[in-house]
C-alpha cells in the first residue's frame, strides 16, 4: 500500500474527529427516516462506540480525543454504573424515554476500561453482575436489554444477539466467560438468525461479535463477510466497509486479501477529512416509520480502526515468521533427539516421544529446546561466527535430554510411580555428557561436573530437608521448617538448564562472561521456581513436601494458629481453607516481592554483559515472571475489592 496515502487519510481522519468532537467530550448524531426531516441528537452511545473504535489504533493523535471521551462518559454513569442512551446532561422534548440499558451500558463501560483500565473498578463489575443476575433469561445469560424491575410479560422484555454480543465483549475485556451466553450466541449464528431488532445490517451484528469472539463458528463469520459486503466493497457504504475489514481481521482473515477493500477506503474519504454518516441503527420506530441513526465521527473512528487493524496486522507478518523458524528449529532439535535413540527400543522411543510432547505444550518461550541458541543469536555477528550453528543445536539437543533426565529423576525422588522411565532417563544424561564431552575441551568439561554436581548436591538437600510424611491426608507442622537460606538450592537444581549459554562463554574463552550468565540464571531460576511454587505449594504440601512458599505460609500460618499443628490436607476442609486464605491474605506479597528481587537482580547482572548486543530474549523471560507476579498482586487486590462490594 502507499504509505504516503495511508499517513494522508489517517492524519486528516483525526483532524476531522478532533474538530467534531463537542467541549463535553461527545459527538453530534444524526437521525432521519424516509419522510422525516434529518435531526441533530446527543447521545451517550457514540462516544462509546467512537472510543472503542479509536483504541484499536496505536497512533497517539487519539489520546486527547479519548481522553474527553472518557470525562464525558464519567458524567454519564448512574449510581449504579447504568448507561442510558440519551445524553443525560441535556434537555431535549424531542428524545423518547428509555431506560438504562445492557447495550449502552456495556460499550460505554468497555469504552472506559479501554481508555482507563482503572476506571472500571470491582465495585462496578459487582453492580454489573447484579444487573446481570436481575436480568438473565436463563443462568448464564442471555440476557434483557433493558434495566427494569419488572420487565417480563412487557414490550420490554427483549433478547437481542447484538446487545448480548457487546455484553460479552465487556465481559471477554475483564476475562470472564459465561457458558450459557456463548452458546446462545453461538446457536444463533448456526441458524444465521442475525435479526436484531435495533441493529438492521447482519455486518454490525459480525462487528460486535469480532471484537471478542474466536469461537467455532469464526469461520462462518468469515464466509459471510467474503461473500457479502467485502466481495461486493465498492457498493458498500464507509461504515459499513470499515466494519467489515475491521471484522474481518479480527476474526483471522487474510489481511493480504483485503488490500484493494482497504485502498477503496480511503480513496472515499471525504474533503474534509471524515467518512460519510449512513444508517447505523434503528434510533426508534413512529408510525410504523424507522427512523435511522448515524454518525460522520463514528464513520471516521470506524475507519480510521480498520486502517489501524489493517497495519497492526501487516506488522504481524514478520513476527509469524519468526515464530515459523523458531518453529522450525524446534523440529530440527527434536527430530535430532530422535534420531540420537534411532538404535534404541521402540519403548524407549516411544518413551521419548511422550516427553518431547509433554515438555513442548508447557515451554512457551521455547527454553526447553531452543536456550542455548537464543543464547547464541544474542551475540554480536563477529561472536556469533566463531561457533557453527550446527554445533549451537547440538546444545539445544543436550537442553532438552537434561530436562527430560532431570523430570524423571525429581519425580522418582518425590515418591511418583515413575521408575519405568528411569532407564530413558539414565541415557539422556549420558548423551548429555558426550555432547559437551565433543564440545568442550577437558578443561572446560570441569564446569559440566561442577553443575551436575550441584544439581545431585540440590535434590539430597531436598529429599533429607524438606520431605515429611503424610498420613491420610493429615500432615504435622514441622518444629524446623526448611531453612531455604538465600535459595541457592532453588536454582541449583535447576542450573543444567544454564549449561548450553555457559558452555557457549567458556568456548569463547570468556571465562568472566561465563560467571556472569551463571549468576543470571541463578537469579532467574530462582524466581522462576518460586513462581511455580506460588501456584504448587497445595498440591506439595499433599505429597508431604514443603516448597519455599509453603515454608512462609506454614510459619505464618503457626503465628496465627499456634495451636493447630496437625492439618487435614483433603479437599474443602477447613485446615485448606484457612491456608489458602492466609496465602491470599499476605504470601503472595511475600513471594512475589522474592519473585521481582531476583528478576531485579538478574537484570543488572544481564546489563553487565558487554559480549550480548541483543538481550531481548533473555529479557522476555524475567518480563514474563515480573507480569506474573504483579498480576498475583493484583488479582488478590481485585478479588478483595469484589468481594467486599458483593457483600
Amino acid at each position: 500500500m502507499n504509505t504516503d496515502l495511508y499517513e494522508r487519510a489517517l492524519s486528516r481522519g483525526f483532524l476531522a474527529l478532533k474538530k467534531m468532537q463537542l467541549r463535553s467530550g461527545g459527538f453530534e448524531s444524526i437521525t432521519f427516516g424516509k419522510d422525516c426531516e434529518e435531526i441533530i441528537r446527543h447521545t451517550a452511545f457514540y462516544p462509546g462506540l467512537i472510543a472503542l473504535a479509536l483504541s484499536a489504533s496505536n497512533d497517539k493523535r487519539k489520546d486527547s480525543i479519548l481522553r474527553k471521551c472518557g470525562g464525558f462518559l464519567r458524567m454519564q454513569k448512574s449510581a449504579a454504573w447504568t448507561f442510558n442512551y440519551w445524553n443525560r446532561t441535556l434537555k431535549d422534548s424531542t428524545m423518547g424515554n428509555y431506560p438504562d440499558d445492557l447495550d449502552d451500558t456495556s460499550v460505554c463501560l468497555s469504552a472506559l476500561f479501554k481508555i482507563n483500565k482503572n476506571a472500571v473498578t470491582e465495585k462496578t463489575l459487582a453492580s454489573f453482575v447484579n444487573i446481570l443476575i436481575a436480568l438473565e433469561e436463563k443462568p448464564g445469560g442471555p440476557y434483557n436489554t433493558w434495566i427494569l424491575g419488572d420487565y417480563r410479560g412487557t414490550h420490554w422484555h427483549d433478547i437481542d444477539i447484538a446487545v448480548n454480543a457487546n455484553i460479552g465483549g465487556f465481559l471477554h475485556s475483564q476475562n470472564i466467560t459465561l457458558d450459557g451466553l456463548n452458546e446462545y450466541l453461538e446457536e444463533e449464528i448456526k441458524n444465521n438468525r442475525f435479526n436484531s431488532k435495533y441493529y438492521h445490517k447482519k455486518v454490525s451484528v459480525i462487528y460486535f461479535l469480532s471484537k471478542w469472539y474466536l469461537g467455532k463458528y469464526a469461520q462462518k463469520l468469515l464466509g459471510i463477510l467474503e461473500k457479502g459486503i467485502l466481495k461486493e466493497y465498492k457498493d458498500a457504504d464507509a461504515l459499513d466497509l470499515a466494519q467489515a475489514i475491521s471484522s474481518w481481521i479480527r476474526l483471522g482473515g487474510d489481511v493480504n486479501s483485503i488490500k484493494k477493500q482497504l485502498i477503496h477506503l480511503l480513496k472515499i474519504q471525504n474533503q474534509d477529512g471524515t467518512w460519510s454518516w449512513s444508517d447505523f441503527f434503528i434510533e426508534e420506530v413512529k408510525s410504523d416509520q424507522n427512523l435511522y441513526s448515524g454518525c460522520a465521527a463514528f464513520s471516521s473512528a470506524c475507519a480510521i480502526e480498520a486502517m489501524s487493524l489493517y497495519q497492526n496486522a501487516l506488522a504481524e507478518i514478520p513476527l509469524e515468521r519468526e515464530r515459523v523458524r523458531k518453529q522450525s528449529l524446534t523440529e530440527s532439535v527434536h527430530d535430532a533427539a530422535r534420531k540420537r535413540f534411532s538404535d534404541s527400543p521402540k519403548p524407549i522411543r516411544a518413551q521419548l516421544d511422550l516427553f518431547i510432547f509433554k515438555l513442548s505444550a508447557s515451554d512457551i518461550h521455547r527454553e526447553i529446546s531452543l536456550l542455548p541458541f537464543f543464547a547464541w543469536d544474542s551475540l554480536n555477528s563477529r561472536q556469533k561466527s566463531r561457533i557453527k550453528k550446527t554445533e549451537i543445536l547440538n546444545l539445544c539437543e543436550a537442553n532438552l535430554l537434561g530436562w527430560i533426565a532431570y523430570t524423571v529423576y525429581d519425580a522418582v525422588i518425590d515418591g511418583e510411580t515413575k521408575e519405568q522411565f528411569l532407564p530413558l532417563a539414565n541415557i539422556c544424561i549420558r548423551e548429555v555428557i558426550f555432547i559437551y564431552q565433543e564440545f568442550f575441551d577437558k578443561k572446560g568439561f570441569q564446569s559440566v561436573t561442577r553443575i551436575l554436581n550441584a544439581i545431585d548436591h540440590a535434590n539430597l538437600w531436598e529429599k533429607m530437608n524438606c520431605r515429611f510424611e503424610i498420613k491420610e491426608s493429615h500432615f504435622e507442622i514441622p518444629e524446623l521448617l526448611p531453612d531455604y537460606k538465600r535459595l541457592g538450592h532453588l536454582a541449583n537444581k535447576s542450573l543444567g538448564h544454564a549449561l548450553g549459554p555457559i558452555a557457549i562463554m567458556l568456548k569463547f574463552g570468556k571465562k568472566k562472561s561465563a560467571e556472569q550468565i551463571e549468576g543470571f540464571f541463578l537469579e532467574y531460576l530462582i524466581a522462576r521456581q518460586m513462581n511455580d511454587d506460588a501456584h504448587d505449594w497445595t498440591s506439595d504440601l499433599r505429597e508431604g513436601f514443603v516448597n519455599p512458599a509453603g515454608a512462609i505460609l506454614l510459619s505464618e500460618f503457626r503465628k496465627k494458629f499456634p495451636k493447630r499443628k496437625i492439618l487435614d490436607l483433603a479437599e474443602n476442609s477447613t485446615d485448606v481453607a484457612d491456608l489458602q486464605k492466609a496465602f491470599w491474605d499476605s504470601t503472595i506479597e511475600r513471594t512475589s516481592a522474592e519473585i521481582l528481587r531476583h528478576t531485579k537482580r538478574a537484570r543488572a547482572i544481564l546489563k553487565k554483559i558487554p559480549i550480548f548486543s541483543n538481550t531481548n530474549y533473555l529479557e522476555t523471560l524475567l518480563a514474563s515472571l515480573n507480569s506474573s507476579a504483579n498480576k498475583a498482586i493484583t488479582e488478590r487486590n481485585k478479588t478483595k475489592e469484589f468481594l467486599e462490594a458483593y457483600k
